[in-house]
């Protein structure tokens, strides 16, 4: 906050856990009176742990979902609900990741950020009519979850990342009407660049079944 301030903006700082109804109330209560309303979201709260499935334990899991994905969730209800009573054209960003398509010893983490994917493409449906546009980005750089994997792992995933900022450019894009146009879309951050995700969906050609038994089914896949 005192950094955007040197930098001549205007911002204010709360702190609270997403993870709890209340709190995320509060945090988006805080910027209705010190802003005068609220007419976009970051949800940009994550963590991330490391772990096969055969080492997981309930407090870790319990954690991770709690974080990125009602973490993601509550904030949303309250700035959504804000927005839409004001009669604001308004902005969500939430953050996915690459890990989302499934990646060993990041299967929970990954699974969270998936929750998130499709909750971008679910309230991009439910929230258009009021106005709202709701997109994501898969970020990529060398943040502290990075140092994370180096210290897990001894090296990092990709050899060369964008830098920080590069995905902040990002983030800025999806809240300024320049991204008018864009609503339920996953951008993911690259080095070389930037792609738009593709959303999940039923592979074609359709394998038609003359029957349902077990031997059928094997045939079709065939």
């Amino acid at each position: 906050a005192a950094r955007i301030e040197a930098a001549g903006g205007r911002a204010v700082a709360i702190a609270g856990d997403v993870a709890s109804w209340a709190s995320a109330q509060a945090i988006v209560d805080r910027c209705g009176e010190a802003f005068g309303g609220i007419d976009g979201i970051v949800n940009n709260a994550g963590i991330v742990a490391f772990r096969t499935i055969l080492e997981e334990t309930e407090e870790s899991a319990r954690r991770l979902v709690d974080v990125n994905v009602l973490g993601t969730i509550y904030p949303t209800a309250h700035a959504a609900r804000a927005m839409v009573a004001a009669g604001v054209r308004g902005t969500i960003v939430n953050v996915s990741s690459g890990n989302q398509c499934g990646h060993t010893e990041l299967v929970t983490y990954g699974s969270t950020k998936g929750a998130v994917s499709t909750l971008t493409y679910g309230w991009a449906r439910e929230l258009e009519e009021h106005g709202i546009r709701v997109n994501a980005i898969s970020p990529n750089a060398h943040t502290g979850q990075i140092d994370q994997a180096i210290a897990h792992w001894g090296h990092a995933e990709h050899a060369v990342m964008p830098e920080p900022a590069h995905n902040a450019t990002i983030v800025v894009y999806l809240l300024s009407d320049l991204s008018s146009h864009l609503n339920g879309q996953i951008v993911r951050c690259q080095h070389a660049g930037i792609h738009v995700m593709g959303h999940p969906v039923a592979v074609h050609p359709l394998a038609p079944m003359t029957e349902w038994s077990v031997g059928e089914v094997a045939r079709a896949f065939t």
